[in-house]
């Protein structure tokens, strides 16, 4: 199901670029983003990475997975071993991983830059995040004493919590790596415990109602999340500074006008792999393109697709997306089956083949891999088609092709 959210993942660049400028860090643009994540995936970035002491989050995710593997093996739950090794290979976890190594080091670096400043003389912006997570002026003035680290001598300095530890403690150095996780959260979007308790409600897992509750809120932790990190600290600003600040004023602009520019790009690049070709932008032309760049930059592309359409990429319509995934596949199978005798016995034709394609393609593992999609649909899938259904293929095809000229002819 999650084959292409390695493209949906490209927008999380708006919330690295607002959390950067929230907090005061030096950028130019989206370049330093797209630079240090880039340069992030070499082998030389993960072992700094290691010395500086950003491997907490990585490890509880290598138990996690150890232990998923290990159940896959043991417990014959072999869908949950291919489920993750096909969101490994569409590249999301390398490249989440990737933002957070670039956010933790250019983080370790601006505070490198004002070490030689007291707390008093530090920027606005950096005190703030010192005040939201408990790190204290005492806890600076022990940390800024710390030798600075420099990979080459004509690198920049970082102030990274193993030097710190050895000047002041293991205790400012665990505060000053947790101020990073505490900030990094809010530029790498990650679903949270928050978030899942709330679209749970404490419900048990296993019962009936759990598992109703978990089908139907499974993949929109995330734009929960995104909710409850930028939408309270909007809040919080609004409530500290008022609503006519600059802070207010910076932090609505970029949620809103940079996102959707930015969601604007990722809805592109989800036509180009499907095969469409791109759309106009002109707002005058095609209203409905920056609504959907609007929800995609939010996580919520999936509901943009009913904005021009009346069911989602997937073929589902807004209930069976409102109910989850779960119900999707319920839906179909109950169309394979009970659909498909119900049309034979009032003397209507079956559309057997073309459900049992679409079926076999939801619950294939990788088939929406983004790279690798369209090759996958017109040599397996497309043939699978044609096999099952030779006299209606090209019909279907015809239909396909109006579909979408019907869809795409304003533009």
């Amino acid at each position: 199901k999650l084959g292409s959210a390695m493209v949906s993942a490209l927008a999380d660049a708006t919330f690295q670029k607002l959390t950067r400028t929230f907090l005061g860090m030096k950028q130019n643009g989206f370049s330093d983003v797209i630079k240090g994540t880039v340069e992030n995936f070499s082998a030389a970035s993960r072992a700094e990475a290691v010395r500086s002491d950003i491997v907490i989050d990585t490890a509880m995710h290598t138990l996690n997975q150890s232990a998923r593997f290990a159940g896959a093996l043991n417990t014959t739950k072999w869908s949950a071993y291919a489920a993750d090794r096909s969101i490994t290979f569409s590249g999301l976890p390398a490249y989440t991983e990737a933002q957070k190594r670039a956010f933790a080091m250019e983080w370790f670096g601006h505070l490198g830059d004002h070490a030689n400043k007291s707390f008093q003389q530090l920027p606005a912006e950096i005190k703030g995040a010192f005040r939201r997570q408990n790190f204290t002026a005492a806890d600076w003035e022990a940390a800024r004493k710390a030798t600075l680290y420099q990979p080459n001598p004509e690198s920049a300095p970082f102030l990274r919590p193993a030097e710190i530890e050895a000047v002041a403690g293991r205790d400012v150095a665990l505060k000053y790596s947790a101020m990073m996780y505490g900030e990094r959260r809010f530029a790498i979007i990650e679903p949270d415990l928050r978030a899942r308790a709330m679209l749970t409600q404490g419900i048990q897992r296993g019962t009936w109602a759990g598992e109703m509750l978990r089908g139907a809120t499974q993949f929109k932790s995330f734009p929960v999340t995104i909710m409850l990190l930028h939408g309270g600290r909007f809040l919080d600003e609004i409530a500290m500074h008022g609503m006519a600040s600059r802070n207010v004023a910076r932090y609505a602009f970029q949620m809103l006008v940079i996102g959707t520019m930015v969601g604007a790009v990722v809805v592109q690049l989800k036509d180009i792999i499907a095969g469409r070709d791109p759309r106009t932008m002109n707002p005058m032309e095609n209203p409905a393109f920056w609504g959907q760049a609007l929800l995609q930059s939010g996580g919520l592309g999936i509901w943009g697709d009913f904005i021009q359409n009346s069911s989602n990429r997937y073929g589902g319509g807004a209930v069976t997306t409102l109910f989850g995934p779960t119900a999707g596949t319920i839906g179909q199978t109950l169309d394979l089956t009970i659909g498909n005798m119900k049309a034979a016995a009032g003397g209507q034709n079956a559309n057997i083949g073309n459900e049992l394609t679409s079926f076999v393609k939801s619950l294939t593992p990788g088939a929406s891999t983004w790279y690798a999609r369209k090759a996958i649909d017109a040599y397996l899938f497309d043939n699978l088609q044609k096999l099952l259904t030779p006299n209606e293929y090209g019909a279907l095809r015809r239909r396909i092709m109006d579909k979408r000229a019907k869809e795409y002819s304003s533009q």
